[in-house]
């Protein structure tokens, strides 16, 4: 994680952040993987060294992107491949 923090701009870290999530609790479900694990704006804004109002703001674009979607405190993963994209841009 420390490596990432210094490495990587604040969208790649989401990014990346949003996939170890998956890897780590996700649950498997109709081409989407549900990550099984309650994390609040302000816990991912200290994992990726943002504040909560620019992670509210991410997260909602995602959501419009179809990137992801936020259920509750679900956090579904829709689109693997566009947040892969965002850490292996060119």
């Amino acid at each position: 994680m420390a490596q990432m923090l210094g490495t990587r701009s604040v969208i790649e870290r989401l990014a990346q952040y949003l996939l170890n999530l998956a890897e780590l609790y996700g649950t498997a479900e109709a081409n989407t993987v549900i990550i099984n694990r309650k994390v609040t704006h302000d816990q991912i804004a200290v994992m990726v060294g943002s504040t909560r109002q620019w992670v509210t703001m991410m997260l909602k674009r995602f959501q419009t992107k179809h990137i992801i979607s936020i259920e509750g405190s679900v956090i579904r993963i829709r689109r693997f491949d566009l947040l892969e994209r965002i850490l292996f841009k060119d």
